[in-house]
C-alpha cells in the first residue's frame, strides 16, 4: 500500500482511493501519508508512527521535513510548502489538511471516475442533489409518498444498505434466515463482484449460509450518490421490486468533521428516501444512534466535542426521515446505543472495531481495567439488536411509525462486566481510573499496533464521568431492550466467546496478555 501511494504526481493514490469506498477516503490518506512519514523517519512500520504525536517528538527536523515535502508533494501530485510538517500540531491534522486540498484538486474526483459506471446525467444528478440543499439536511420538496402502504403486511422482498458493515451485515444475516429475498446497496465492479464482497462479510462473522445464495441479490452502487450512481431505469426498477426499506449504511467513525459524513450519512438517508416514494409502497426502517439523544433532551453540542459530525449528520439524516412521515411516509427510527459483540458468537467489528471494542481489547492486553461503576445499560450486542429490528420489521406490524431507543434495564455494572472478563480466563486486574490512563497512554505509545493506541487521542482527554454514557438514554416510552423486546443477560456464558476471540486476536500478534502487561511500568 505505501509503496503503491507514492509517485507519478498521485497516480499511485488515485489508485488506492479509486479502491476504497467514499467514506474510507480520509482514512486511506491519512494511512498512505503514515507510511510516507514512516518512509522518510525510516520507521520499521507505518504502524509505528503514531499519528496523534507532535511531528517534532517523532523525528521530524528542518531537513526531513524537506524531504516528506517532496515524498508528500509526489504522492498527492500537489504543490505543498517546504514546511508544511511545521504547519500541523500532529499526522492526523496535516492529514485531514492534504485530504482538503485533494478534494479541492478533484483528485477524488477522478478516483470515483476511475471505478464508477456512471453516465454523465448521473454526475449532473449528483451536483444537482447537493445544489438542492440535501448535504444540508433538506429534503426535496418533489418527494411525496402517497405511495406508502395502508395494510401493513411482512414485506416480500427488502432493500438494505450497510450490509458490508457490522450491524448491517447482523441484520441481513437476520433477514436471510426470515427467508426474505433482499436486495444489497453495495460497492462493486459487477454483481458477481458484489455477491463475493457480501458473502465473505458473513462468512468473515460466521453467518453465512450456502442456502441463502438465491435470497441473496447484490445492487452495485453509491450510497453518496444521487439515486445510488444508478441510471433511473434501474433506480425505478428496484423501486418496483422492494416493498421495505432498511437503511443501515452509514460512516460511524465518530471522530471525524461533519463534511466527511454528509455523503454516507446525509444524501444516503436522502436518496433512500427517494427510493421509498417511487414504485411500490415501502414501509421505511431507519438504523441510527443513540448520539443524537442529547440535541432531543435540549443539550447544546458543541462542534468541539469528538463525536459532533457523526451525530449532527444523524440527526440531520432523522430529521429527513421525520419530514417524510409528516408528507405520508411509514418510516420507523431505531436509536442503537454501543454496540458490542455478538452474546451467541463473540464476533466484533474486523474492521479494527469501535471505541468500545478497542476499549476492552486493550485493557484485556495491558491486563488491567479501570473501576468504573458505571451501568452498561446503553451497551446491547449487535445480535441482539439486529434480531429486535429485523422481527419488528416482519412481524410486529403495530410498532411501525415511531422512534426506538434501546436500553438494558438489567445491564451489569462496568466492574461487574470485568469480573465476567475474569472469569472468562483474563488474566486482569481493576485499578483507580487515573492510575489506569496513565497505564493505558503509556502502554499505547509503548504498542502503536495496540487497541489501546487507536484510540489513545480518545482516551488522553477521558474524564471518568464521561463514561456516565454508557448508562443508557431513552426518550418516552417506545423503548426495546427491557419488556418490550428484553435483552439477554450479559453473563459469563455470553462474556465467554468474546474473551477467546481477543485472546485469540492477541496471541496471534506481538501482544500477548501476559508479556504485554509485563512491558508497562507501573506509574509511580
Amino acid at each position: 500500500r505505501s509503496q503503491g501511494a507514492a509517485g507519478g504526481g498521485g497516480a499511485g493514490l488515485r489508485k488506492l482511493l479509486a479502491e476504497a469506498a467514499p467514506e474510507q477516503y480520509e482514512t486511506v490518506v491519512l494511512e498512505a501519508v503514515r507510511a510516507e512519514v514512516a518512509k522518510a523517519l525510516e520507521f520499521d512500520s507505518p504502524q509505528d508512527v503514531d499519528v496523534s504525536l507532535p511531528l517534532q517528538d517523532i523525528g521530524v527536523d528542518s531537513l526531513t521535513a524537506v524531504l516528506l515535502r517532496n515524498q508528500l508533494s509526489d504522492m498527492t501530485g500537489l504543490a505543498l510548502p517546504a514546511k508544511i510538517a511545521f504547519d500541523h500540531p500532529n499526522l492526523r491534522s496535516l492529514s485531514q489538511f492534504l485530504f482538503t486540498k485533494i478534494q479541492e484538486s478533484g483528485l477524488l474526483a477522478a478516483a470515483a471516475a476511475a471505478t464508477e459506471p456512471a453516465a454523465p446525467k448521473e454526475s449532473a444528478g449528483a451536483r444537482r442533489a447537493e445544489d438542492k440543499g440535501v448535504k444540508k439536511g433538506h429534503l426535496e420538496p418533489e418527494l411525496q409518498f402517497k405511495n406508502a402502504p395502508k395494510a401493513l403486511t411482512r414485506p416480500q422482498a427488502v432493500f438494505l444498505t450497510g450490509a458490508t458493515g457490522f450491524v448491517g451485515a447482523f441484520l441481513l444475516h437476520e433477514l436471510l434466515k426470515s427467508n426474505v429475498p433482499v436486495h444489497c446497496l453495495v460497492r462493486a465492479r459487477d454483481e458477481e463482484h458484489g455477491s463475493a464482497r457480501l458473502t465473505e462479510t458473513l462468512d468473515d462473522y460466521g453467518l453465512w449460509d450456502a442456502d441463502y445464495a438465491h435470497l441473496l441479490k447484490p445492487v452495485v452502487g453509491d450510497l453518496t450518490q444521487h439515486m445510488f450512481g444508478m441510471a433511473e431505469d434501474a433506480f425505478n426498477q428496484l423501486a418496483d421490486e422492494v416493498d421495505a426499506i432498511c437503511h443501515s449504511g452509514a460512516l460511524v467513525d465518530w471522530m471525524l468533521p461533519l463534511e466527511t459524513y454528509l455523503g454516507p450519512n446525509v444524501v444516503g438517508t436522502h436518496e433512500a428516501l427517494r427510493l421509498a416514494s417511487r414504485g411500490r409502497g415501502k414501509v421505511i426502517h431507519f438504523v441510527s444512534t443513540a448520539a443524537t439523544l442529547p440535541k432531543y433532551l435540549g443539550y447544546e453540542v458543541s462542534k468541539d466535542v469528538l463525536e459532533y459530525g457523526y451525530l449532527t449528520s444523524k440527526f440531520m439524516a432523522e430529521q429527513m426521515v421525520a419530514a417524510a412521515r409528516y408528507r405520508g411516509a411509514q418510516a420507523s427510527i431505531y436509536r442503537l446505543p454501543f454496540v458490542g459483540a455478538s452474546s451467541s458468537s463473540g464476533g466484533f467489528r474486523l474492521d479494527q472495531g469501535d471505541f468500545l471494542h478497542n476499549l476492552i481489547s486493550g485493557c484485556i492486553g495491558l491486563g488491567s481495567f479501570p473501576s468504573l461503576d458505571t451501568q452498561l445499560g446503553g451497551v446491547l450486542p449487535v445480535d441482539y439488536l439486529a434480531r429486535t429490528i429485523t422481527q419488528a420489521m416482519t412481524q410486529d406490524f403495530a410498532r411501525i411509525g415511531r422512534n426506538y431507543d434501546f436500553v438494558n434495564p438489567k445491564a451489569p455494572t462496568f466492574n461487574d462486566f470485568v469480573e465476567l472478563v475474569r472469569a472468562a480466563g483474563a488474566d486482569v486486574e481493576t485499578v483507580p481510573f487515573t492510575e489506569w490512563k496513565a497505564r493505558a497512554l503509556q502502554y499505547a505509545k509503548a504498542h502503536p499496533k495496540s487497541s489501546l493506541a487507536r484510540i489513545s487521542a480518545v482516551v488522553d482527554s477521558l474524564q471518568q464521568k464521561d463514561f456516565e454514557s454508557m448508562e443508557g438514554t431513552a426518550l418516552g416510552s417506545d423503548v426495546f431492550g427491557g419488556d418490550n423486546y428484553p435483552c439477554p443477560p450479559v453473563s459469563e456464558e455470553s462474556v465467554q466467546p468474546y474473551v477467546d476471540r481477543i485472546s485469540a486476536a492477541l496471541m496471534s500478534s506481538d501482544l500477548k496478555p501476559d508479556a504485554a502487561r509485563s512491558m508497562v511500568a507501573q506509574p509511580a
